[in-house]
């Protein structure tokens, strides 16, 4: 088996990985019923997804430029990500009522 096969064969393990995360994280957005439950789900669920992701589009890559924007864009992802879900679930927290929060039993 040549390098090349062998590069396109991990590459390919690693998107089935990301379709399969993302497959669980679409099904735990209806699952959870909390707004912070998604957001969790969302946060945890499409970080790691996009590390495979890229990390597929990394090894499938034919050139040192393109891997090093894709490595870019990861980091930038991989920082951002956090900061924005904190905002998004301490907005939520501020502006909305426990009841649309929690749902409607109260705390889950």
């Amino acid at each position: 088996m040549s390098m090349h096969v062998f590069r396109y064969l991990i590459s390919d393990v690693l998107l089935v990985i990301f379709l399969i995360l993302l497959f669980f994280g679409i099904w735990g957005m209806f699952r959870f019923k909390t707004s912070f439950g998604r957001i969790l789900n969302s946060s945890k669920i499409d970080s790691v997804a996009a590390i495979f992701l890229m990390l597929a589009l990394i090894i499938r890559a034919n050139s040192l430029g393109i891997t090093l924007k894709l490595m870019v864009i990861l980091i930038f992802y991989l920082l951002t990500n956090p900061v924005v879900n904190q905002l998004i679930a301490f907005s939520a927290k501020k502006h909305l009522n426990d009841q649309t929060i929690y749902g409607k039993g109260g705390h889950e």
